[in-house]
């Protein structure tokens, strides 16, 4: 790799086609958290982000909940400016128990997401499953740029 190219994997994510494979781990930026409390929303996960020091650090979140119910499906999806935020916010969030004054039944499972970058969460979500989503609670948080 010549210097000032970007790697194959940041081609990708331009693209919205970014998958993680092999050691692309430390290029990683979208973390997938697991054991959401069904409590939880994209408002609740970007409030939560953001009380413990990520605010302006992220572009993307989203927490999945059923439309008919507004209940997490206990995931979500969170996309970082930079690797090195991603990998601080793995090492800050994995294995909490708490999560923005809700106590859960068992620990945060922080990893990395199949999905990278940001245009690749947000051409995941426009699929036409995403698409019949009209209220604005249950959409995604993707920060204008």
């Amino acid at each position: 790799l010549k210097e000032g190219q970007p790697s194959q994997l940041e081609r990708l994510r331009e693209r919205g086609q970014a998958q993680l494979r092999g050691g692309a781990q430390a290029l990683a930026t979208t973390m997938v958290i697991r054991n959401l409390p069904d409590t939880c929303t994209t408002q609740v996960l970007v409030e939560a982000l953001c009380s413990t020091g990520y605010f302006g650090q992220f572009d993307f979140c989203y927490a999945p909940c059923n439309i008919a119910t507004g209940a997490c499906h206990g995931y979500g999806f969170v996309n970082f400016a930079t690797p090195e935020a991603a990998a601080a916010f793995r090492e800050h969030w994995h294995g909490r128990s708490r999560l923005h004054d809700v106590t859960m039944a068992g620990p945060l499972n922080v990893s990395f997401a199949k999905f990278q970058g940001k245009q690749a969460n947000v051409n995941a979500w426009r699929s036409p499953a995403g698409r019949r989503i009209r209220n604005s609670a249950l959409r995604p948080f993707i920060a204008v740029a």
